[in-house]
Formats: C-alpha cells, sequence, structure tokens
C-alpha cells in the first residue's frame, strides 16, 4: 500500500512539473501541487524507515535464537555421547559377568554375584532415567521459547500492522487535504485498495491461526507418543529383568537337584558293583558247563556247514551267469553315463558363454548410460552452473581384476575356459620343462660319453645304487641271481630299481647324476673336497652344486652371486623309452685320465649361467638357450675335483640322494575315473567360481562414478530452479497489477486532461452526492 502510495506521488509530482514547465504562469494550485506532492513523497519515505525497523529487529532477534539454539544443540549430544559410551561400558561388563558367575558353583557366592549384577542394573537403569529426565527438560524449555517466540512474532506483526495503519490514515488525511479537486475518484480508489487490503490481511491471519493449531495439535500428539515408548520400554526392561531372576533360582534349584541325585547314584552303583561281583562269580561256574555243551554242539554244526558248502558252490555258477548279464548292463549305463557326462560339459560351456555375453551387454548398456548422465551432468555445470566441469575419477575396474575371477582362472579346467592366455600360461612351466629335458639331450649325448671321470662316478653312483636299494626288487631276485657275475647282477637289480621308480631314458641319469653329485668328494684330496656337514644336510640341490663347485677353487669366500637363493632347478619329467643303456653304462670300461684341466674362468662362465637359468623374471626362452650351451660343460666338471680326480659317494648318502630324486621328478598320475567321480564331478566354470559379493562389488564401482557430492549438486539446483520458477511466478503477479495500475493511471491523466482543457475546474459527476 505504502509502496503504491509512493509511486502515485511521483507520478504526480512528475506530472506537476510538466504542467509547470507547459504554462509560463504560475497559479498558486499548481504551486501547492507540487509542493503537496514533495511532501508526501517525505512522508513516504519516512513511513518506510518507520516500518522497515519492525523487520531489521525480527531478524537480528531470529539470529541470535538459530546460534543459542546450535550451541545447545551440540551440548546436548556431546551429553548424550558421553552417557551412551558410559553405558555401553557399563552394559558389556554386566553381560562378561553372567560367563562367571555360571562357572562358580557355591550358591552364596552365586547369590552375591548376582545381587552386583542387580545394583549394575539399577545403576543403568537410573543413568537412562536421568537422561530422559534431561531430555523432558530440554523439550519443555523448547516449549516455553517457541511459545515465547510465537508471542513476540504477534506482537511484531501487530506493531507492524499498527504502523501500516498509522501509515495508511496518516496518508489518506495528507491525500484528502491536498487533493481536492480529486477527492472523488481518490475517495472511490482509496475504498477500493482498503477492501482488498483487508481481505488480503484476514485470510493471512485466518491462514496463520490454522497453522498454529495444527501445529500444536502435531507437538502434543508427538510427546504423547514419546511418554508412550517410554513407558513401554520400561516395562518390557521390567519383564526382561524379572524372567532373568525367575531363570536364575530355577537354574540353582535344579543344580541342588541333581547334586542330590549324583550323590544317591554313586552310592547305588556301590552297591550294584557288589552285587555285579556276585553275579560273574556264578557266571563262571556256569560257562564251564556250557563250553562242553558247545563243543557237542560244534559238531553238529561242521556237518550243517558241509552241506552249506555243496549250496554255495552251486550258487556260484549260478551268480556267474548273473554277474555276466549284469556287466553287459553296466557297460551300457557307463557308456550312457559318459554320453550325458559329455553333454553336462557342453551345456556348462553354453551357459559359461552366455554368461560372459550378458555380462558384456549389461556392461555396454551400463557404459551408455553413465556416458549419458556424465554429459548431463557436463552440460549442467558448463550451461546453468556457468563452472568448468572436471570429469569424475573412474572407478570401474576389470572384470579379470576380481578376486573370484584370478581364482577361477587358477582353478577352472582348460576345456572351460575362454581365455586362451590363461591356458598358455598354466601350462608354459610344463612346456618350458619338456623342452629342457630334449635339448639337454641332444647337447649331451656326443660329450658325456668322451668323459672318462664322468663315466667313472656314474659307474660308481649306479654300483651304489644297485647294492643299496634292494628293498626296492623282489625277494626272490637275491637267489636268481646266484650263478651270475657281478655286473650281471648290477644291471638286472639297477633294472629293477629304475622300473620302481619311474627312469624310462638316458635323459634322466643326467639329473639322476646331479642330485648324486652334491653328496661325492675326492677320496685323494680328502681336505680340499671334503663335503661339509651344512651342504650334505642341505636339501637344495642347486645349493650344493654350486658350493661344491666353490670348493675346488680352494677360496670359496671369494664369490659372491646374489641370485643364489633364487636358483631353482627346472622340473624335468619322466618321457619315453630306456632301451639297452643301463648296462651299455655299467660295462663302460675305465679310461686314462685327461691332463687337460678347466680353467677358472670357464668356471666362472658356468656358474653365472646357471644363476641366470634360475632367474624367474628374466626371459625363459633365452634361459633354455643359455642352459643348452653350458650343459655339457657344467655336469663333466662337476665330475671331478679341481685336480681333475673321479669323484666317490659314501653309502651313507645313496638313499638320501635317491630320495631327492623321486621327489623332485616324480610325478603322481590320476587313473580313470570312477562313475562315482564322473557323477561327483563338479563342472565348474567362471561363471559359477565368481562370488556374489564380487559381482555386486564390480557392478557398485559404475554407481561411484556419479558419486553422492554430484547427486547433491544436482538435487540443490533442482530446488534453485524451484524457487526460481517461483519467484518469476511472483514477477509475473506483480507486473500484473503493475500493467493495471498503468491502465489506471493513464484513465486518470485523461479525465485531469479534460479539466485542463477547460481552463478550468468542472464539477465533478460525483460532487454532488460528496456535498449534499
Amino acid at each position: 500500500m505504502c509502496l503504491q502510495y509512493y509511486c502515485c506521488s511521483k507520478q504526480s509530482v512528475q506530472q506537476v512539473d510538466k504542467l509547470v514547465q507547459g504554462d509560463e504562469e504560475f497559479n498558486e494550485i499548481q504551486i501547492q501541487l507540487k509542493k503537496s506532492a514533495e511532501l508526501l513523497e517525505k512522508f513516504l519515505i519516512e513511513g518506510e524507515e518507520y516500518i522497515t525497523n519492525v523487520r531489521v529487529a525480527n531478524d537480528s532477534r531470529e539470529v541470535d535464537r538459530r546460534e543459542s539454539e546450535g550451541l545447545n544443540k551440540e551440548k546436548i549430544y556431546e551429553q548424550l555421547d558421553e552417557e551412551a559410551q558410559a553405558a555401553s561400558e557399563l552394559f558389556n561388563n554386566i553381560a562378561n559377568k553372567w560367563a562367571s558367575i555360571q562357572r562358580q558353583n557355591d550358591p552364596l557366592q552365586i547369590n552375591e554375584a548376582i545381587m552386583e549384577q542387580k545394583e549394575k542394573c539399577d545403576l543403568l537403569i537410573s543413568q537412562k532415567d536421568g537422561i530422559i529426565a534431561m531430555l523432558n527438560e530440554e523439550l519443555r524449555n523448547a516449549d516455553k521459547q517457541f511459545a515465547k517466540d510465537q508471542r513476540k512474532q504477534m506482537e511484531d506483526v501487530n506493531t507492524l500492522s499498527q504502523r501500516i495503519e498509522k501509515q495508511i490514515s496518516f496518508m489518506r488525511r495528507a491525500y484528502r487535504e491536498e487533493l481536492n479537486i480529486l477527492e472523488n475518484v481518490i475517495q472511490h480508489e482509496r475504498e477500493a485498495l482498503i477492501e482488498v487490503t483487508d481481505k488480503k490481511w484476514e485470510e493471512l491471519f485466518r491462514k496463520r491461526e490454522n497453522q498454529e493449531i495444527s501445529n500444536s495439535k502435531a507437538k502434543f500428539e508427538q510427546v504423547e507418543e514419546f511418554d508412550q515408548r517410554m513407558e513401554s520400554l520400561r516395562m518390557d526392561f521390567q519383564e526382561h529383568f524379572r524372567e532373568t531372576k525367575i531363570k536364575l533360582e530355577n537354574d540353582i534349584e535344579e543344580l541342588q537337584r541333581e547334586l542330590e541325585k549324583i550323590k544317591a547314584l554313586a552310592l547305588l552303583n556301590s552297591e550294584k558293583l557288589d552285587y555285579n561281583y556276585q553275579i560273574l562269580k556264578k557266571r563262571e561256574d556256569e560257562n564251564i558247563i556250557i563250553k562242553s555243551q558247545q563243543k557237542r554242539r560244534m559238531n553238529k554244526l561242521q556237518d550243517v556247514i558241509n552241506g552249506l558248502r555243496t549250496k554255495i558252490s552251486e550258487y556260484e555258477s549260478r551268480m556267474s551267469n548273473k554277474i555276466k548279464k549284469l556287466s553287459e548292463s553296466i557297460k551300457k549305463l557307463h557308456k550312457s553315463i559318459i554320453d550325458v557326462e559329455a553333454k553336462a560339459d557342453h551345456f556348462a560351456h553354453v551357459n559359461d558363454e552366455k554368461f560372459h555375453m550378458l555380462w558384456e551387454m549389461n556392461k555396454n548398456r551400463t557404459l551408455a548410460v553413465l556416458k549419458k548422465i556424465l554429459d548431463t551432468d557436463k552440460i549442467l555445470y558448463e550451461q546453468q552452473m556457468g563452472l568448468e566441469w572436471d570429469p569424475p575419477q573412474n572407478f570401474i575396474v576389470d572384470k579379470k581384476s576380481l578376486p573370484s575371477y584370478r581364482l577361477a582362472v587358477n582353478n577352472v579346467p582348460a576345456e572351460f575356459l575362454h581365455d586362451g592366455k590363461s591356458v598358455e600360461s598354466r601350462s608354459v612351466g610344463q612346456i618350458l620343462s619338456v623342452q629342457t629335458i630334449f635339448q639337454d639331450s641332444e647337447s649331451l649325448d656326443s660329450n658325456l660319453q668322451d668323459n672318462s671321470n664322468y663315466m667313472k662316478v656314474l659307474k660308481h653312483i649306479l654300483t651304489r645304487i644297485s647294492d643299496k636299494s634292494g628293498f626296492l626288487a623282489e625277494k626272490r631276485l637275491k637267489e636268481l641271481l646266484k650263478g651270475y657275475t657281478d655286473d650281471q647282477k648290477n644291471i638286472v637289480r639297477l633294472d629293477n630299481v629304475f622300473a620302481a621308480i619311474g627312469i624310462q631314458g638316458i635323459d634322466y641319469i643326467n639329473v639322476l647324476f646331479k642330485h648324486f653329485q652334491p653328496y661325492t668328494y675326492c677320496p685323494v684330496c680328502q681336505g680340499s673336497m671334503g663335503t661339509s656337514a651344512s651342504r650334505i644336510d642341505s636339501r637344495t640341490s642347486a645349493s650344493s652344486q654350486i658350493s661344491s663347485i666353490f670348493s675346488r677353487f680352494g677360496d670359496a669366500s671369494n664369490f659372491y652371486i646374489p641370485e643364489l637363493d633364487d636358483v631353482i632347478d627346472a622340473i624335468r619329467q619322466p618321457d619315453v623309452v630306456l632301451g639297452s643303456i643301463i648296462s651299455q653304462l655299467v660295462n663302460t670300461e675305465d679310461l686314462a685320465e685327461e691332463p687337460d684341466s678347466v680353467s677358472e674362468a670357464s668356471e666362472h662362465e658356468a656358474i653365472e649361467d646357471i644363476c641366470g637359468v634360475a632367474d624367474k623374471t628374466k626371459d625363459k626362452v633365452k634361459a633354455v638357450s643359455s642352459k643348452k650351451k653350458i650343459s655339457s660343460m657344467r655336469l663333466t666338471d662337476l665330475s671331478a675335483c679341481q685336480f681333475r680326480h673321479p669323484l666317490v659317494i659314501s653309502p651313507v648318502y645313496v638313499l638320501r640322494a635317491l630320495k631327492e630324486f623321486v621327489a623332485s621328478y616324480y610325478v603322481r598320475t590320476s587313473g580313470v575315473p570312477t562313475t562315482g567321480a564322473r557323477l561327483e564331478k563338479k563342472r565348474l566354470t567362471i561363471s559359477r567360481y565368481l562370488t556374489e559379493r564380487d559381482i555386486k562389488t564390480y557392478w557398485e564401482k559404475f554407481r561411484q562414478n556419479f558419486g553422492e557430492d554430484r547427486v547433491r549438486v544436482w538435487n540443490a539446483l533442482l530446488e534453485g530452479l524451484k524457487k526460481y520458477h517461483e519467484i518469476l511466478k511472483d514477477r509475473r503477479t506483480i507486473c500484473d497489477d503493475v500493467m493495471r495500475l498503468r491502465k489506471e493511471n493513464a484513465e486518470l491523466k485523461r479525465l485531469l486532461a479534460n479539466y485542463l482543457d477547460h481552463h478550468e475546474f468542472l464539477t465533478p459527476t460525483c460532487a454532488n452526492d460528496r456535498n449534499p
């Protein structure tokens, strides 16, 4: 209302200025109109300041109230956290005490412990009651403060309305005094504006009254509900305490009754033992009589057995035919089981492929949706908020990095794997092992036969194996070989030993030599070639080889190889046939010792190549090729000391070296699966290995790409747009009011122009009504 008066006064001042400028002669009415307009403008500015003071004071009081309310809330939260922590500790103490009470047997101690537990429970209840009382007090204070703020707000509203009404009445009188000529028009406009304003204020007061009534009702209902919940919790706790007390009392009475029963049972058992002893004495006499009767019965039963044997022979003949028929049916069933197993494998493979296809389809759809969301987020940041858009962090992981997927790749059979790289990586060790065996055999065939020391040591080792491994041969073999020579006996015994431990090729004779070499020594040099106790006790054959090489140089302390701990020999598995090589090796004649010795530089090179082969972090193909070049030199050098003396082995260490060889190179082979194993076989695929937790984690990573902070930004932007829409609606209403006022002002200008055109003021149409 004051704003409308202010606008009207400014327009009237502008009109008067135009009129004064248009007429050269100033009359008193025009001057008075200008002065009145200026005076009214001054009155409006003062009235606006007078009304604005109420709003400023109300805003200041609201800021103070929010600060005090925030501090009070923080204080209450701190008290509740401290009390919750103390109550939790006390409750845990009470709960842990029950276990010690159950282990006690003295009723008095149990009673004292229960009373202590009761005191602690009462203390916990009193703490909770104190917190409840404090919260009730805070609720009452909040209700009082709310009522006080409501009264203050009503006073401010009343003060504001009174000041507005005073300003309106004051301006009304001013306009009435200053605008006598336009009194009728202004009177009608004033009445219309007062009526609209009164309706708005009445509607506002009615809404406010209804809102206060609904708020008070909701508050009282909330307080009543809180009281009911507290009463129910208190009753539940009292009922639980009463039940626990009754249960413990019943347990005490039950234990006392059981104690009395045990005492009575012990007395009864002692009497029973005495009685049983007397009975057993009598039964011993009766058993003597029964034994004589049993002998007579055995004679009769022997006749019955003879008759049953004849029946059994007939039954076996009948059952043999039945077994043949059942065997044929079993073969058919086995064939059916194999067909069903093949179908099951096929269906498992197909289901796994469908699972991966569905996974990829969902992944592509999810990525498309995520891309749309990020594009929308980028548009909102750059176009709506005018900020530079930073792409979110990428949390999406690869399916192959899931723990269950990696476990599946290692455990799932090769036929159920869709990734060829997994199958290749799993068998790379076996492929390299087999290649190493054949490459070594090709390179060693031409060199080992010409080395005399190697042949001597190998013959000595095979002789020791033949002498000390008789337990691997048949028992009657010793009697069968009595008439043969020693070489023939060694050949036969070695053939049985090699058949027992699975040696089937000449290549593995060299492998066997490598396991026996660490236990060899030079009988001529003794001290320089003596095998230390620590080297013999070592279970790692590769480390023992290098130690023996160092000992032949005479000073092993000058050599240090960082990769020594990582040296591991490649696994070599038995393969194909051994012909008559055993007899050829055993019958080899001793050759003269060669005067040439291996240089120190070649020994260093052999050591470095051994370490290079064992380094698993380097290229495996390069390792195999380097081993092929130096394998011949390495084995021939290990068969003699630094003075080219042949080595020997003590009989004590033959079985130990043989055990190491079998443990390193024996591979357990699985037989033909049984029918039960076929039926119980689990066709594990990657889709069945993937756990629900990993799948959920994988798809949750997509949600993490658009985090909660961006969701909050979208929600805040939505709220801001809604508020902006409300502001635009209010502006639309205000613009409609302005257009209406402009239209009315145009009508007033037209009427005023009619009066001014006659150079005299005409009597208004409603003058008679105003001045009777």
